[in-house]
């Protein structure tokens, strides 16, 4: 299930989330947020044109918080995005033939594929990440590696430039169409 980002509890849910150690998600953007520099990153995704989900994964009787997916840099006249997953560790580990986070991936590009008039959603993946990479790859087509682009843990590391295409996607989809509605 994928909502898109509304009220305060679901801003508190997703901070809480990403500044465990276990989770960190700021190793890109630096130091961890307060909560307040956390709700202002949060308003600037809400600016993008298709913005912020969470995703829930049905158990049981209810749904539990998987990850987000953001949708950023969209440029309607261009009719491109990139996008940016972000799946709670817990779930990371693949279920059946498809990860979670691949089928977050799917439910974010079809909806964005489905509503507005993108040609090409970019996706941008530390080489280093392996867990990411290859479920990745499923997806989106490798169009280069930006060169020591991101300072993690006293390097700088490699980062793979994928993309996938509305075309591609149409024809991807059907791989994820049943996976997205039992699980979600």
């Amino acid at each position: 299930m994928m909502e898109r980002l509304i009220g305060p509890e679901q801003t508190q849910e997703i901070y809480h989330y990403l500044s465990k150690e276990q989770n960190w998600f700021w190793w890109v953007e630096g130091a961890k947020p307060t909560y307040e520099q956390f709700e202002d990153w949060l308003r600037g995704c809400a600016s993008d044109p298709i913005g912020l989900f969470i995703h829930r994964v049905r158990r049981a009787d209810s749904y539990v918080f998987l990850g987000f997916s953001r949708m950023s840099r969209t440029s309607l006249l261009h009719g491109i995005s990139y996008l940016t997953v972000w799946v709670a560790p817990c779930w990371r580990q693949q279920s059946g033939l498809i990860s979670y986070g691949s089928v977050a991936t799917a439910e974010i590009l079809e909806f964005a594929f489905q509503n507005y008039p993108l040609r090409k959603v970019y996706h941008h993946i530390v080489v280093d990440n392996k867990e990411s990479i290859r479920p990745a790859s499923k997806i989106f087509q490798l169009e280069g590696c930006l060169k020591e682009h991101y300072f993690f843990q006293g390097i700088y590391r490699d980062v793979a430039v994928m993309s996938v295409t509305r075309v591609m996607w149409s024809a991807i989809f059907s791989r994820y169409r049943k996976r997205i509605e039992s699980s979600f």
